[in-house]
């Protein structure tokens, strides 16, 4: 009887073949240019732009790289705009989730992440397709879809991860506050977690028509295609973005120049029972040679200093000592 029913029940209109794949590239041919380039050429040059290319089949493989910071004066500004332009990210990200997967099995990564500046994207594999779903990507930060639901659950994973960081252990927490003293515009988590509570919906729309004002493009493209298409997908960028012609480069955080022959001392209140302490020397310049020569002093002294202190006086320390460039700073 179950078996009679069966056999003439009506299909279930939900259960069909999924759409085609949009991503899957037909086009695998390796393009060729009349000069070849050993690494990326600035090939165009605007007050809102730049653009880097190079046309590299050296694996013999379809495939190409697509770079793009977007820089806006406000994107770090302030504790509170680091704050929403991560959330930001985290909102078009989510919006993106289901519309990219299809572009991920059929061999094309993207991914978009909050940085100093503003935001970047980047995109690799078969380049072909590559141009579809970048439109879906300036198509979602031009209307980002900031629900109630969503920046709340957002904002509370910002929270727990603030929160979860002043939990990590001492010496955890001493080499992230080292760098973001040092760094300029690198903001502590308190001073985010202070911020972050009076963040609203609002606020979150507002801050992303307003990132979008200013924005400076760098753009690089590299692996198999032409500097015509890196042009053409530039062009596209800027119309897309509606770029404004004035748009100030923002200039990349500095290192804070430690003076030479000085000893500065912090001390960070942690609640835990362990000790910590971090020893940081900075190299007094940033050429190719100081770079170099911390690199190489760092695995000089590591082994040294690791053996010294567990295998022969056998202490239960958490310890290394290494290089720690800060960018392109090189120290100790």
């Amino acid at each position: 009887e179950l078996i009679q029913k069966w056999s003439h029940s009506a299909i279930n209109s939900a259960l069909t073949l999924p759409k085609a794949n949009p991503f899957i590239p037909d086009e695998l041919k390796l393009k060729t240019a009349n000069t070849s380039n050993t690494h990326p050429k600035l090939i165009q040059q605007e007050s809102n732009l730049k653009l880097w290319h190079q046309l590299d089949t050296s694996f013999n493989v379809p495939r190409s790289s697509l770079y793009i910071a977007l820089q806006s004066p406000i994107a770090n500004s302030t504790p509170r705009n680091s704050l929403l332009t991560s959330l930001l990210t985290g909102i078009i990200k989510k919006q993106l989730n289901s519309y990219a997967y299809p572009a991920h099995l059929a061999g094309l990564n993207y991914s978009v992440y909050a940085t100093e500046r503003g935001m970047s994207i980047s995109l690799s594999g078969y380049d072909q397709k590559q141009s579809v779903l970048l439109d879906r990507i300036i198509a979602a930060l031009n209307a980002p879809e900031i629900t109630e639901n969503r920046f709340n659950i957002l904002k509370a994973r910002f929270q727990q991860k603030l929160i979860n960081a002043q939990r990590q252990q001492p010496f955890q927490q001493v080499l992230a506050e080292l760098k973001r003293s040092l760094i300029e515009r690198r903001w502590t988590n308190e001073q985010k977690l202070e911020a972050l509570p009076s963040l609203t919906r609002q606020d979150l729309t507002l801050f992303a028509q307003n990132f979008l004002k200013k924005l400076h493009l760098n753009i690089l493209l590299q692996g198999n295609i032409t500097s015509t298409e890196a042009k053409s997908i530039a062009s596209m960028l800027n119309q897309q973005l509606n770029l404004s012609p004035d748009a100030p480069q923002v200039p990349a955080a500095r290192i804070i120049q430690l003076q030479e022959k000085t000893l500065s001392a912090r001390k960070l209140t942690i609640d835990n029972h362990d000790a910590a302490l971090a020893l940081y020397f900075q190299a007094p310049n940033k050429s190719i040679t100081s770079q170099a020569e911390a690199q190489l002093l760092g695995r000089i002294i590591s082994t040294e200093f690791f053996a010294d202190l567990r295998t022969r006086q056998q202490l239960g320390y958490n310890l290394g000592a290494a290089a720690l460039p800060m960018k392109d700073v090189p120290g100790i």
